[in-house]
């Protein structure tokens, strides 16, 4: 389901299978298209432009998914990159998108004003990764909003990949006091150098560190602007903080040396664990692509890597819609409420008194297929007996009863 422009008399979707050459695929005048007749295993590209009486507006960014039959954990993928840099062609999703492909990844992809605006949650997802490539102070990296969402998101025990190389710039050297605190407690790194070395424009080139989750790799080279992407003068030089890993060192040079950091652990304010992967150049301009792909493989091994020890329920796709009965029931105050979709599905789940009257919403929103637990709290409310309901645009519509005793 896709959103747009306002003000606009139709839109016109153009859709790839690579990434660069798009077909005309669909031309609508609603602000919703569903795209069907996707390929299971087979990455999508696609992008929008609207039109009105004054003519046709430039294209989006370009966004990706891969269709997936079989559930597993997914990660939704962020593009950020709103910069107009030279050598930003909005479509540096290509190179996240093919090597989560190559290694059997499902994903989603959305703009970051999608996240930003509540049309895709974080919280949806077991991963996330933000699409960042030089944004910098400008445009902003992460506005206070987005520090709120993804603070959220990793407070709740998410996994995050992030790559840019202006992160540390923006956030950390040029940054407020709060940008600081957030990029310390919840990027675990700090602000070393806007260059490796100190030194702009001159090296290109990282290693694995030993010991970190790309040991192995060697080179791993990234774009002075001759290799089809952005020439990558500033990339950030890293100091770890807060128990993070050093897992990209900068070669031929012997200061500002550290080009990325895993970490694994709580954040600040949560004692749900949570998954990291910040690298301070952006993953899209690492050549060639076999790199990328084995790179790839080792960020999803590590942010997956205990996916067995999340709740099942969540990760497999459920036969039909239901709605289980809440526990603990009699309850006092607090209660959880689950609920199964089997397709994706518009949710609607409230309260209701005694009387038939609503007094409270849960959830108004569109999920994905899966298994949901909703916590209600009733502090504040007389004993008695009250009643949930939960209704789908797909015409699932189901009551229960329970009681708060006091």
């Amino acid at each position: 389901m896709l959103n747009h422009a306002l003000n606009a008399d139709q839109y016109h979707l153009y859709d790839s299978r690579d990434g660069l050459s798009f077909n005309h695929g669909a031309s609508f005048s609603s602000n919703e298209y569903t795209l069907t007749g996707l390929s299971p295993d087979s990455v999508v590209y696609i992008k929008l432009a609207s039109e009105n009486a004054d003519g046709l507006s430039a294209d989006t960014e370009v966004l990706a998914a891969l269709p997936k039959i079989t559930a597993e954990p997914k990660m939704l993928m962020v593009y950020g990159f709103d910069r107009t840099s030279a050598g930003n062609t909005f479509n540096y999703i290509r190179q996240h998108a093919s090597a989560a492909a190559e290694n059997g990844a499902a994903f989603e992809s959305a703009s970051n004003e999608a996240v930003l605006n509540g049309l895709f949650y974080l919280t949806d997802y077991t991963a996330a990764a933000y699409i960042l490539g030089d944004e910098s102070t400008v445009d902003e990296t992460f506005s206070s909003s987005e520090q709120s969402l993804v603070s959220a998101f990793l407070k709740g025990g998410g996994r995050l990949f992030v790559s840019g190389a202006e992160i540390a710039w923006d956030l950390d050297y040029r940054g407020s006091s709060s940008d600081k605190a957030f990029f310390h407690d919840y990027f675990k790194a700090a602000y070393s150098a806007d260059a490796p070395g100190g030194v702009s424009g001159t090296h290109y080139s990282a290693m694995g560190t030993q010991g970190g989750i790309f040991e192995s790799i060697d080179p791993i080279n990234f774009d002075n602007g001759t290799h089809g992407t952005l020439n990558i003068k500033w990339a950030d030089a890293l100091t770890p903080l807060g128990g993070s890993k050093e897992i990209i060192t900068y070669k031929n040079v012997t200061s500002h040396s550290i080009g990325g950091i895993s970490f694994e652990g709580t954040f600040k304010g949560s004692s749900k664990p949570g998954k990291l992967v910040y690298m301070g150049f952006p993953f899209e301009t690492i050549y060639p692509a076999e790199t990328r792909n084995i790179m790839m493989d080792k960020i999803l091994d590590f942010l997956y890597s205990d996916a067995s020890s999340l709740d099942k329920n969540e990760l497999e796709i459920p036969e039909a819609f239901s709605l289980s009965q809440n526990y603990p029931n009699p309850f006092n105050p607090k209660t959880v409420i689950s609920y199964q979709l089997p397709v994706v599905s518009n949710v609607e789940l409230s309260i209701y008194n005694i009387l038939g009257q609503e007094i409270e919403t849960l959830v108004s929103k569109k999920q994905p297929a899966g298994s949901y637990k909703v916590e209600w709290d009733a502090a504040g409310l007389a004993s008695g007996v009250y009643s949930y309901r939960i209704k789908t645009d797909n015409g699932f519509i189901h009551y229960r009863k329970m009681l708060l005793q006091k």
